[in-house]
């Protein structure tokens, strides 16, 4: 037992020179790709779409984005991100696509900055889109005109019809950001005072919808009774960026 003890005390002093040589990150910044999972509540788009015949959809979706973040002074964390999700979806005689797309700045303060990463918590602002597709007979969503059963050419030019084999609509606003990102930046070489950097992360978080158009059409003209989708979301992503930093003070 003893010579356990004895084993443990030698790896941790052993572990506690290289731990405290440990030079922060001081500029830096680094870019590359995410994915993860987002909850957006979509109850009211199943309800749009149930009347049709479309199965349910559910509101926690696969999404992926790319982001970018630049370190400076060792605590200011500056950058962006965005990510996309889409679900598709089919009904008797028409095909449903919906697809949300976000982007946003964002800053956070490194509260933890050592040899076992960084934490920093965020505050951001962006903006984000949805969009709809119908394709088929779009009629059964209540655009355009139900195609005349008549094969009469003469009495179909006459009703003057406006039959739609596709719709788009879209909507889009402004939204709120909060959220907590773990890094693990690896320095190669890890013995230099400027070096490269992967950095592997995970950043969990909210939106809030601050502001939001109404549906439109794809002349601008404006939709009634579109499905109410604001951009209040949870999501958790995975992000991997390569990049460069220095521990070197001045400038």
């Amino acid at each position: 037992m003893r010579k356990a003890v004895f084993f443990v005390v030698l790896v941790l002093l052993a572990a506690t020179p290289a731990l405290a040589e440990f030079q922060p990150m001081r500029f830096g910044g680094w870019g590359g790709v995410s994915a993860g999972v987002q909850y957006l509540d979509l109850s009211d788009l199943n309800d749009f779409l149930d009347p049709v015949g479309f199965d349910e959809i559910s509101s926690l979706r696969p999404t992926i984005g790319l982001s970018g973040h630049a370190i400076i002074f060792d605590r200011i964390l500056l950058g962006g991100r965005g990510g996309v999700m889409q679900v598709k979806s089919e009904a008797d005689d028409i095909d449903m696509s919906f697809t949300s797309g976000w982007g946003q700045v964002e800053a956070g303060y490194v509260v933890y900055q050592g040899a076992f990463g960084m934490v920093a918590p965020m505050i951001g602002i962006g903006g984000y889109g949805h969009s709809l597709h119908f394709e088929g007979d779009v009629w059964r969503m209540g655009y355009g005109d139900k195609p005349s059963e008549t094969d009469n050419p003469r009495i179909a030019e006459g009703l003057d019809l406006e039959v739609l084999d596709s719709f788009d609509m879209h909507k889009g606003g402004v939204h709120g950001f909060l959220g907590l990102t773990y890094l693990f930046p690896v320095r190669f070489p890890q013995d230099s005072s400027s070096f490269g950097v992967f950095v592997p992360s995970l950043t969990v978080g909210g939106t809030v919808d601050l502001l939001n158009d109404s549906w439109r059409d794809d002349d601008g003209d404006h939709v009634r009774g579109g499905p109410d989708i604001p951009f209040n979301t949870f999501y958790c992503v995975l992000e991997i960026g390569f990049g460069g930093g220095t521990t070197i003070s001045g400038l």
